[in-house]
């Protein structure tokens, strides 16, 4: 069911195409958050490229990986992208290493629903780089709703040590409501 305030917005993101095309251009949409696109996942399939090439030229391998998760497309796109790294690492005989982890860290505390919205997503990403749907399946998407700290926007006390300790041994600050909770757990290795 899609609520007043969507069914708002929608409308008026029509009649803003509809003004647009009255005048002769060409509009886009481009919805605010790749999830809801159907190539949001694709970079992301992408970014698991690139992070196994760095791990070959440092000659490591990182078995789990943890990010922030809000609509999905991240998480979505680098499943997929992994498991076309795996299914061409099997079909070429280069060997397989031990199974990658990936963990989204719930950032939003959204309705139930998160790992099936992310499935369709990965599964999308899948379809348009080679694999198949059915490679994709439901026990791959991992979402760890514990760190989420109740709400979007919202930062709680492990949060904000897990933001001060990242400082203090590295100088890396990070946003609190979002990266930041992806940080707390990677600390608290729950």
């Amino acid at each position: 069911m899609i609520s007043t305030e969507q069914a708002a917005y929608d409308s008026e993101r029509e009649e803003v195409m509809t003004e647009l095309f009255s005048r002769g251009e060409i509009p886009y949409w481009i919805p605010g958050g790749a999830s809801t696109h159907p190539l949001g996942g694709l970079g992301y399939a992408r970014f698991a490229f690139e992070l196994a090439e760095q791990e070959q030229e440092m000659n490591v391998y990182f078995d789990t990986i943890i990010l922030p998760c809000n609509g999905g497309s991240t998480l979505g796109g680098i499943i997929s992208g992994f498991k076309l790294i795996e299914k061409t690492a099997a079909s070429s005989n280069k060997g397989s290493r031990k199974q990658r982890k990936i963990i989204g860290v719930d950032a939003f505390s959204g309705p139930p629903g998160d790992e099936t919205r992310i499935l369709q997503i990965a599964r999308t990403a899948a379809t348009k780089i080679g694999l198949e749907e059915s490679d994709i399946q439901e026990c791959g998407v991992e979402i760890d709703m514990r760190w989420n700290a109740g709400a979007s926007g919202f930062v709680d006390e492990r949060t904000q040590e897990a933001l001060k300790l990242m400082v203090s041994l590295e100088g890396i600050l990070t946003d609190p409501v979002y990266t930041g909770k992806a940080l707390a757990r990677m600390i608290g290795k729950a």
